[in-house]
């Protein structure tokens, strides 16, 4: 019978390719080294022997499982384990096959020999069957003092006396494939291409022929997802490990099975897996090339489409997308490849009835309906969000090397995905923090989320300067090892043009931003490099984007604080862990664990993005203002207000207002980083019982750790306080209308040389029915903290109003705030504004300078601030010393005795806009009046400010202005650069009905325009 299959080339490695690959080895380091790493992986390989890695392959009836017992952590160092080491510590050693190790005590589990068990239990094709096993084996051979069935695994875990399952084996098995066999095989594969040795691809092609052999019966669902745990969103469906992480094996089988194809007629290749298929009783022979092709195609390649489709290999978006691009450009078969391709991109969603399927990969709707102009995918975590740009970059580069004919794939011309080359850049802090948002790295950590080579990628594509900057910063400030990708012709070259970019346009330096597709804001100030102060970067950052998706917290107009080289106010990032994790819905991903406002005891409502209506980058005040009437849809207001204002060149501090309209209970949560913490004006009262030990939560003195009192059963997940998870607590009953908090910051990571004496103050204003202070316990990781501590400003009443007042002071060594009080405000009538409606603070700064603050709801009411100040705006700083003006402040208003232009804003209609995902985007607008006399040039004053257009407040329609052009009378056109107008496709399935915008022609826009004034001197802000 002649056998033959499918793949008649390569298709991903292309003589081409390969020879670049080579050429680049030749001749540069960085190939050289990446060569020898991949040989030196490859060389350990071989050492140990094709039949090894033959044998190595295990079947579908032993369980796999990524944690032994994610909440109990270790049967002898119990659940401190979990923070020493987390849910995935245990290790494994291919020279001790089957056996893990428990790092926190040095004991090996199982207990029992389950090599030889497993031996005992392979029937005549090498499949491990259970039923034919040797169960006298189960016997505890490593700790026999504990008893003979103590540790002692099956394969289906060890229940302790207290009932605990412990899956040993299982996590063996998961972690052989997610770690060893893949990191194996990628160093086969890339040995292999970078120098050609084939004894590289017969232990690889022999390892991927095995792995054929048993992948068409593997599958996760057979077995129970609560006690056996994978990745896979909570629907216990994947193959050989859950259906997310799935994603990158079968990825790497394609991969390798294009590397390895040209050497398939190997005679001695062939001879082996020949003898294997006649011992062992293998309908296929093995007997040719043809003949081991066919087995890789029918029982891995042919394998991805209907696990795609079946939901068994979906993760997220981009992940099994991209796995089913490469299957079908490496199979190359006319008709099946299209067919594959073309579901890539069919519009399409996981679905769950009548039983779980994917419809369609989505992935042109996807990038139009769920990435946003700023180019950040649904999911509310940036570090899930980068792996978006993964996929899409991935299947971009599978199908554009790819010659069949293919239409629709060139999405690296989609404005979208270009955006998504930048999306990261605005969330770095400091150089080397990320903002934490959603489930989104460890406590305090730092870390990036885009890698040199992704920016590099991106230069490549677009050739912005920008791209050459953030690469070169990426690079540790240099150009030395900066290169393409090795498979592509002269790699090397770009360094070079990188440089030429850095010669020309200088070094990165990022500025105050607001992300209002993706709702994130950042105010920064200082320098990198200051002659007198050194490094005196500071920042704030609020995030007002997804709450409500997979991987999003209940966070919005959460802020976040750097300074000295420290995340002072960090957020917990990734949980404990995913899926229906307790602690992961009551506690890490609620409202209250973020520094944000609780309304009536329950989390936030997920939505899509808030609505920003002010944002300032000058050099004396950068302010933030949101709106996000979603959150809880019962109150008529939740606006934060948030301003860093410059002390000198080394420091700022913030002024926060958050008010809240609606319902009868609000509670404005605020933590610091690890440090003992002082307070001033309260008199906290511990909750403790008659022997001075801690009771309870901050939910209640009879409300234990991690036991929720006020959960729904009508509910899926928990929407509740989560104050259960609020320990230690201390309360003042009766609190005075000031109070500070202050945290004595330590750097517990060791992460700044300007750590020492560093603090971060809280001081609020105001009346509050209580105040409480508590513990938050990060989620226990590795290197994380032990607690943070929260300080909780409790209202309560019918039909509340609250203004959450705060002024928020990082100081080093000593304060440089002398005085903190409240104003009063009264309107031009001489009658009370209350503070929900004009709040003013004076504080007084070491050095004699005296800032009066005001923050009002209404720009068009002219107040008087202290008898003395009158102001009609949103937002102003009166700035004085010795009663002389320093500088004076105002954001769509003026101080009326000193602002010198009474211009304070423009607003108008659209007449039009870019109806196309476009590069370049505009808006027509047609003035309400034209400028008059004495007012600032439109075309100068509106560039870097923000048109706020009204809209259908589904999503906002907030604009950076980039340029501005008359054209005529009281007409002018818009640019706002690469922020795309387009909401979404009108229909799914149907491209050609156009699209949803987040505009109108007629909307009404208006342009918040502020001023400064320094000592006379009046200048756009």
């Amino acid at each position: 019978m002649v056998v033959t299959n499918a793949k008649r080339r390569v298709t991903l490695y292309t003589p081409s390719k390969v020879a670049s690959a080579r050429a680049n080895i030749a001749s540069c380091g960085w190939a050289r080294d990446m060569k020898e790493r991949a040989a030196a992986k490859a060389d350990d390989a071989l050492a140990r022997g094709a039949d090894f890695w033959w044998s190595l392959i295990p079947p579908q009836s032993v369980p796999r499982s990524y944690a032994t017992n994610q909440a109990e952590g270790s049967p002898v160092t119990g659940k401190s384990f979990l923070a020493l080491y987390g849910p995935y510590g245990y290790t494994l050693d291919l020279n001790e096959p089957w056996k893990i190790t428990d790092p926190s005590s040095g004991c090996k589990f199982p207990t029992n020999d389950f090599a030889a068990y497993y031996a005992s239990g392979l029937d005549r094709h090498g499949i491990f069957d259970p039923r034919l096993a040797d169960r006298r084996l189960l016997v505890n051979t490593l700790c026999p003092d504990k008893g003979e069935s103590w540790g002692v695994d099956d394969g289906f875990g060890w229940e302790d006396e207290q009932g605990n399952r412990w899956t040993f084996v299982a996590y063996y098995h998961h972690f052989l494939w997610k770690n060893l066999v893949m990191d194996v095989l990628t160093g086969l594969r890339d040995a292999y291409l970078y120098t050609g040795d084939i004894r590289y691809a017969r232990i690889g092609v022999i390892m991927l022929d095995r792995i054929a052999d048993v992948y068409p019966d593997m599958d996760t669902l057979p077995y129970d997802k609560t006690v056996f745990l994978n990745s896979h969103g909570g629907d216990g469906l994947g193959k050989t490990i859950g259906s997310i992480w799935e994603t990158r094996l079968v990825k790497l089988y394609a991969s390798a099975y294009d590397a390895f194809y040209p050497m398939m007629g190997d005679g001695e290749t062939i001879g082996f897996l020949q003898e294997k298929a006649r011992r062992y009783g293998l309908d296929n022979p093995k007997s040719s090339a043809e003949a081991i092709r066919l087995n890789i195609e029918n029982g891995i390649i042919r394998e991805v489409y209907p696990g795609v489709k079946t939901a068994r290999i979906r993760g997220n978006t981009g992940y099994h997308q991209s796995a089913l691009a490469m299957a079908a450009v490496v199979l190359d078969e006319p008709g099946t490849t299209e067919e594959w391709l073309q579901f890539v991109f069919r519009s399409g969603a996981y679905l769950k009835k009548p039983v779980h399927h994917i419809s369609g990969g989505d992935m042109l709707a996807s990038l139009v309906n769920l990435v946003d102009r700023d180019g950040h995918g649904d999911e509310g975590s940036p570090g899930y969000n980068s792996g978006w740009l993964e996929g899409y970059v991935l299947i971009s580069d599978i199908l554009s090397g790819y010659d069949s004919g293919f239409e629709g794939a060139d999405l690296y011309r989609n404005i979208r995905l270009k955006r998504m080359f930048h999306s990261q850049l605005p969330l770095i802090m400091l150089d080397q923090y990320t903002a934490q948002i959603g489930d989104t790295g460890l406590t305090g950590n730092a870390f990036r989320l885009i890698d040199p080579k992704v920016a590099v990628k991106a230069y490549e594509l677009y050739r912005e300067p920008i791209m050459a900057q953030v690469a070169y910063f990426l690079n540790g400030n240099s150009t030395e090892g900066i290169h393409g990708d090795i498979f592509s012709e002269e790699a090397d070259r770009l360094a070079d043009e990188i440089r030429h970019e850095i010669e020309t346009h200088g070094e990165w330096k990022p500025r105050s931003e607001n992300m209002t597709g993706f709702g994130f804001a950042v105010l920064r100030d200082g320098d990198k490099a200051d002659p007198d102060f050194g490094d005196t970067r500071r920042d704030l950052w609020m995030y007002y984007g997804r709450s409500g998706t997979s991987h999003a917290h209940r966070d919005k107009l959460n802020i976040g604080v750097h300074a000295f080289g420290l995340d002072l106010s960090p957020d917990l990032g990734y949980p404990e862990a995913t899926g229906l994790w307790p602690k992961r819905h009551e506690w890490e991903n609620n409202t209250i664990s973020h520094n944000t406002v609780v309304v009536d005891n329950r989390k936030q409502n997920g939505s899509w993005v808030g609505l920003p209506r002010h944002f300032d980058d000058g050099p004396q005040v950068l302010l933030i203002e949101v709106e996000d009437p979603q959150s809880y849809p019962h109150t008529d207001m939740y606006r934060r207000t948030t301003a860093m204002i410059r002390v000198d060149e080394a420091q700022s501090y913030t002024v926060d207002f958050f008010r809240v309209k609606g319902g009868g209970d609000h509670r404005y949560s605020f933590h610091g980083t690890v440090g003992d913490v002082s307070v001033e004006g309260l008199r906290l009262v511990p909750q403790t019982d008659e022997t001075g030990q801690f009771v309870g939560t901050y939910a209640g003195p009879d409300v234990p750790y991690g036991v929720p009192n006020d959960a729904d059963p009508a509910e899926k997940l928990y929407q509740g306080s989560g104050y259960h998870y609020l320990e230690n607590m201390e309360r003042d009953t009766n609190p005075p209308d000031r109070f500070s908090v202050d945290w004595a910051v330590v750097d517990f990571r060791g992460l700044s040389p300007d750590a020492k004496d560093v603090h971060l103050r809280l001081t609020m204003l105001g009346s509050y029915d209580d105040v409480a202070l508590a513990d938050g316990v990060p989620p226990q990781k590795p290197t994380n903290p032990p607690a943070l501590k929260y300080v909780i400003a409790h209202r309560q009443g019918e039909h509340l109003e609250s203004i959450f007042s705060s002024v928020i002071e990082p100081y080093r060594d000593r304060r440089f705030i002398r005085s903190i009080e409240p104003l009063e405000v009264r309107r031009a009538d001489g009658t009370v504004a209350g503070n929900f409606e004009a709040r003013a603070i004076r504080i007084g700064l070491e050095g004699g300078r005296t800032d009066t603050v005001v923050c009002t709801l209404s720009s068009d009411t002219e107040y008087i601030v202290d008898g003395t100040l009158k102001f009609a705006g949103c937002f102003g700083v009166y700035a004085e010393r010795d009663g002389l003006e320093v500088f004076i402040y105002a954001n769509d208003g003026r101080f009326s005795d000193y602002s010198g232009d009474s211009r304070t804003f423009a607003s108008g209609t659209v007449v039009d806009f870019t109806r196309e995902l476009s590069f370049r985007n505009f808006l027509e607008v047609e003035l309400d009046t034209l400028p008059g006399d004495g007012a600032y040039d439109t075309s100068a004053d509106w560039i870097g400010r923000y048109v706020y257009v009204v809209n259908d407040g589904i999503r906002n329609a907030a604009y950076r202005i980039e340029h501005v052009e008359r054209l005529g009378g009281n007409r002018y056109r818009v640019d706002i650069g690469e922020a795309s107008l387009v909401r979404r496709y009108a229909d799914a399935n149907d491209f050609a009905k156009g699209y949803v915008y987040d505009i109108a022609e007629g909307a009404v826009f208006r342009i918040p325009l502020s001023h400064l004034i320094v000592r006379g001197e009046t200048r756009k802000s």
